[in-house]
């Protein structure tokens, strides 16, 4: 006897045995949505409040003797995708490289005060990134030996700068299109629309599959130097990799990743299967949205909105702009 596909369901008469393996085409469906969401879930970290200032060393208006200025907060920060300027009671602005945690504080950013110190007040401007691409802000001052009249203000960076905020934007927008189109084209093929398994079809989907998976990895990438409101030169810095992968955005990214390799085994199935009956196409396009939405779930977290209109969007989105590259496919097929 042979054993029942997908693509072609058997009742399950019989023994025991003959039933589980009627149902194992099915069973397998459910565990490869299982695990998309299982590890998209695990993965994802927990939606929390912006981090809060609770303390700064030197504390404002007062005198300090450190090395270094640190800004502490009432949770983990990336520090190196922080921004702190000080300003000199010369009315000089001083930047001393990428902010850090000092001591391995995680909750803590600091930055090295100026070698060379003078009398008089200095003036600090700092800003964090939240997850979702906001930022929260403030400013402090301190003095040396005396205060003094302050002669300037530091100047933060109004926002990313314009190449690699452009970038960066551009980058988000193509991949959430290359999401919907490649999950739009496995609906309707999982549906027996649409044949991948060769030809222009295949190609797109194919093409749309990796341009989700690289424009993920480069919009990873190019997070450190749009959060941190680096220069096109800046954005070079290779501590910014590191601090972005340890951020609720970079975790959020991962995560998504992480769901797309296993939905390639389901992918992988898709491009080989027959058209099958009409309750085999429905459970496979049913799983196709299943897996997706373990996608469609980061999206929510990396862009600060609301999980279930998000998802749902997304959803809703794939399946129009799948519909709409399946009409000149079949046409040309």
């Amino acid at each position: 006897m042979t054993t029942p596909t997908l693509d072609s369901p058997q009742p399950a008469t019989g023994s025991g045995t003959d039933r589980i393996r009627a149902l194992r085409p099915y069973l397998g469906l459910l565990l490869l949505v299982a695990a998309c969401w299982a590890a998209v879930l695990v993965t994802l970290p927990a939606r929390g409040a912006d981090p809060v200032l609770v303390s700064t060393t030197p504390a404002a208006d007062q005198a300090t003797r450190g090395a270094d200025i640190r800004l502490t907060f009432d949770r983990p920060v990336p520090a190196a995708l922080a921004t702190v300027l000080v300003t000199t009671p010369a009315g000089e602005q001083f930047v001393s490289g990428r902010p850090y945690h000092p001591d391995g504080m995680a909750d803590t950013v600091a930055v090295a005060m100026p070698e060379t110190r003078y009398q008089g007040t200095y003036s600090v401007a700092w800003t964090v990134p939240t997850d979702g691409g906001g930022a929260v802000e403030g400013t402090f001052r301190f003095y040396v030996f005396a205060p003094q009249h302050v002669v300037a203000e530091p100047v933060l960076p109004a926002g990313p700068d314009v190449l690699v905020g452009g970038v960066h934007l551009a980058l988000r927008a193509l991949t959430v299109l290359a999401f919907a189109l490649a999950a739009g084209l496995a609906f309707w093929t999982a549906l027996g629309v649409l044949d991948v398994r060769r030809g222009a079809a295949r190609r797109l989907l194919l093409g749309a599959w990796w341009a989700v998976a690289g424009g993920t990895v480069l919009v990873l990438l190019t997070h450190g130097p749009y959060a941190g409101r680096a220069s096109l030169l800046g954005a070079l810095d290779p501590a910014l990799v590191p601090a972005t992968l340890a951020s609720g955005t970079g975790e959020a990214l991962q995560a998504r990743l992480l769901g797309l390799v296993l939905a390639t085994i389901g992918l992988a199935q898709l491009l080989g299967a027959a058209t099958g009956s009409r309750t085999a196409r429905g459970l496979r396009a049913l799983a196709v949205l299943a897996t997706a939405g373990a996608s469609a779930l980061t999206w929510a977290f990396t862009e600060s909105q609301p999980v279930v209109p998000t998802v749902a969007v997304l959803l809703a989105g794939a399946v129009v702009v799948g519909g709409l590259a399946v009409l000149p496919l079949r046409r040309s097929a």
